[in-house]
């Protein structure tokens, strides 16, 4: 009987664990997408899919506000692919520092950590130390959530007292 009980008790915590990790989840994938930094493909948004040069460059180029780069000349590997603009950008701001783009090339957690990081810095803020993503490969719904996460872009408030007479 103690064996079940602690099988249904496991159970009952795995599912609970999964489900505030789907919701934290949701609410990153609301928070790119309903700002348009992320847009999702033909399939819908694809949380577990790759994250290429391509995509964490887009998605920061989106976030900046498509700024204008006519006057960049794209990298060679970038010219005419879906992702130029935001190629000849990342490389105009110093995001991207190697002569080629690279842009169908995954990125890994490591890089996608430093390159969210770099552009909190470029704008004057700064990234939560602990935002940050490992692995050799990056999903979609990791950008999202390192993106979600971090929100250094966010506009800052400030509180002021005021008072009326009457």
């Amino acid at each position: 009987m103690k064996k079940i009980l602690s099988a249904a008790l496991s159970a009952v915590m795995l599912l609970a664990m999964t489900g505030t990790a789907f919701a934290s989840y949701e609410e990153a994938i609301d928070y790119v997408t309903d700002r348009q930094y992320m847009v999702g493909t033909i399939s819908g948004f694809e949380a577990d899919g790759s994250v290429t040069w391509a995509i964490a460059c887009q998605t920061l180029y989106n976030l900046a506000g498509k700024p204008d780069v006519s006057d960049t000349t794209p990298s060679a590997d970038a010219a005419g692919r879906w992702y130029a603009d935001a190629a000849a950008w990342a490389k105009k701001t110093g995001l991207i520092k190697d002569a080629a783009f690279r842009g169908d090339a995954p990125v890994t957690g490591q890089e996608l950590t430093e390159l969210v990081h770099n552009y909190a810095s470029a704008i004057g803020k700064s990234c939560q130390e602990d935002a940050v993503v490992s692995g050799q490969s990056v999903t979609r719904v990791q950008l999202a959530q390192l993106l979600y996460t971090c929100a250094p872009w966010n506009e800052s408030y400030t509180e002021e007292t005021v008072t009326f007479s009457y």
